[in-house]
């Protein structure tokens, strides 16, 4: 059976805002359920959620939607050169279109 956990609760665990969190949801990227008035998050989610959240600092949501859609995650993001130590990746809000 799946594990749940308040929204409140996972967003003080991973130091972000509930708000930040429904733009995850927003995204299609997490999935945040209501069950007798509290919205839940599967606690399978976490390192989903921090995975998604690191790689906000250096891609775009696209590329994001791209990666987490993508069967061999490692590969596309070394094709995407953030597995190399000393890639040089700039913000994606910060590169040029």
């Amino acid at each position: 059976m799946q594990e749940y956990i308040t929204i409140d609760y996972f967003a003080k665990r991973l130091r972000v805002t509930v708000k930040k969190l429904r733009e995850l949801q927003g995204f299609g990227w997490i999935s945040i359920e209501e069950k007798d008035g509290k919205l839940l998050i599967a606690k399978n989610h976490e390192y989903k959620a921090k995975f998604i959240l690191r790689l906000q600092h250096f891609l775009s949501p696209q590329e994001i939607s791209d990666v987490l859609s993508h069967r061999n995650v490692a590969r596309l993001l070394e094709e995407m050169r953030i597995g190399k130590p000393n890639a040089e990746i700039e913000p994606s809000h910060e590169r040029a279109e």
